[in-house]
């Protein structure tokens, strides 16, 4: 959900007004400072090693790539339980579902 200016104007103000990284605090146990300070390696996408974030990125997309495989292999099965004329563009596309460089395929397909 988009903010409007004028919204993000009166959040302005009211942080002004109420000030609230006065009353932040942080953790203040040991355990509690240890577990904050492992915040930024959650993911690895704000990690200062560069490994590290290109390894992160690299994960989130492939679990991206592995949600679109699975949208399309939900295509797939409604399209061969359905009575639709066999589409040699359906044939292609799914023929190659299962193998590595389905998804490079996928980028690739011109119909």
């Amino acid at each position: 959900m988009a903010i409007s200016e004028a919204g993000r104007q009166k959040l302005r103000e009211q942080i002004h007004i109420t000030k609230p990284y006065l009353k932040s605090t942080g953790a203040k146990t040991e355990r509690g400072k240890a577990i904050v300070s492992q915040n930024a390696l959650k993911t690895g996408l704000y990690s200062i090693h560069e490994p590290i974030r290109l390894l992160a990125r690299l994960e989130r997309e492939k679990k991206e790539m592995e949600k679109v495989v699975a949208i399309v292999k939900k295509m797939k099965n409604a399209y061969e339980q359905s009575n639709v004329e066999p589409s040699p563009l359906w044939e292609e596309l799914f023929e190659n579902i299962d193998k590595d460089d389905f998804l490079r395929k996928l980028r690739n397909f011109k119909h």
